[in-house]
């Protein structure tokens, strides 16, 4: 689970360095299965936690966790992320990215997990 967030995080510095000016997301872009179960997962993020605070149990949060990483490594492999030949698309799927990192170090500190930034 902890490489994932390193994994994102490079990917935000390449991008960063990348002349993307000027293009905004276009969610309609993010067609693959994949992503449409990672949309699906972050949407229920709110919900883990209330449920998590509600048993007083922190193994749920990281078992969405784990679900999460899962689910984005499923994401990584099937879609390739930057340098596709239309760059909206770079910035729709870097954007969905973008979202689970978020997610990623919000989870984590809710159980009290080292968020890395590198290996």
């Amino acid at each position: 689970m902890q490489y994932m967030g390193a994994r994102i995080s490079s990917m935000m510095k390449k991008f960063a360095q990348s002349d993307y000016s000027g293009r905004e997301f276009q969610s309609e872009l993010l067609t693959s299965d994949e992503a449409w179960e990672l949309v699906k997962l972050l949407a229920k993020f709110p919900s883990v936690v209330d449920q998590a605070a509600q048993e007083m149990n922190p193994s749920v949060v990281a078992a969405y966790v784990y679900d999460l990483s899962k689910n984005f490594s499923r994401f990584y492999h099937e879609n390739q992320i930057l340098n596709n030949e239309d760059k909206n698309l770079d910035v729709a799927r870097i954007e969905l990215s973008k979202a689970v990192l978020q997610v990623l170090k919000n989870a984590f500190k809710l159980i009290n997990i080292q968020f890395l930034e590198k290996m």
